[in-house]
């Protein structure tokens, strides 16, 4: 899916602090999947996700509980505060890093800018 912003208002916790890492209102589902639908290895997992946009990387927590591998698809939602530095009409970039028998597999994904919803 698209890599988005919600503008919408966020949850705050007891301390009024956004817990970015399942409130943040930079949200990147990403779904992997193999082109001709073949099988993918039952103990490949999610690692890592970035995001690059206007130059500056970061890092973006995924939730375990919103993972789910299938036969041919792997999938999961990750989500953040983005920098301050992201810009709207720039190229957004997803990198995941995937496990498999303990090596990195990496997949990059691009979309032209990134999205405003509310």
């Amino acid at each position: 899916g698209n890599i988005y912003v919600n503008i919408m208002p966020r949850i705050i916790d007891e301390n009024q602090k956004v817990d970015c890492s399942k409130n943040g209102n930079l949200i990147a589902p990403i779904m992997i999947e193999t082109v001709d639908k073949k099988k993918l290895p039952s103990n490949l997992t999610v690692k890592q996700i970035w995001i690059k946009n206007n130059n500056i990387w970061q890092k973006i927590l995924f939730n375990r509980e919103e993972t789910e591998a299938k036969e041919t698809a792997i999938s999961t939602v990750a989500r953040a505060c983005p920098s301050d530095k992201f810009d709207v009409d720039k190229e957004i970039i997803a990198v995941v890093e995937l496990k498999y028998k303990g090596k990195s597999y990496f997949v990059r994904s691009s979309q032209n800018k990134l999205f405003i919803t509310q």
